[in-house]
């Protein structure tokens, strides 16, 4: 089914309007301020307004995809440990932020991805046909019960040679 058929297409439009007003906002303060603005909260501002813009081109690219059913969770084996999976480092690679910019250079390229958003997308889409995995094995040191149970170990005998 194409993006168009959705039936997500008007809350993704709804939210895309606003991403364009806080932008346009968000453009006139910098404006206003400069560009060099060392403003903390017009920074975190920026920040999350990115992670915003990248999760709207993740749903995007995840209704274009339409992946096939989730994979099950096996148990972990011994010796390993199951970690829940966070999405903020996949988000962080859709190519949204302008890495090492001023303020106004990210603002830039934030309207930029919002007034076309096919690159992101399809960088999303990549990674989605790659999969997704919602859990990640750790290992962890084993239990103190077998160690304790474990026998004493053998000391080499010594060489009188």
């Amino acid at each position: 089914m194409p993006i168009d058929q959705s039936p997500f297409i008007q809350p993704l439009a709804q939210f895309r309007a606003s991403a364009f007003a806080w932008a346009g906002w968000l453009l006139e303060l910098v404006l206003r301020f400069g560009p060099f603005s060392r403003s903390r909260r017009m920074r975190r501002f920026v920040f999350h307004l990115e992670r915003r813009v990248e999760a709207f081109c993740f749903v995007l690219a995840w209704h274009c995809v339409q992946p096939g059913r989730a994979q099950s969770v096996a148990p972990a084996r011994p010796g390993f440990r199951l970690v829940r999976s966070s999405i903020r480092l996949f988000l962080k690679g859709g190519g949204v932020r302008a890495k090492g910019a001023d303020i106004g250079m990210r603002v830039r390229r934030l309207l930029d991805v919002l007034a076309d958003p096919d690159r992101c997308v399809a960088r999303f889409c990549k990674k989605i046909r790659r999969g997704l995995r919602k859990f990640n094995l750790v290992p962890t040191a084993p239990p103190a019960h077998a160690l304790a149970q474990s026998p004493p170990l053998q000391r080499a005998p010594a060489d009188s040679s």
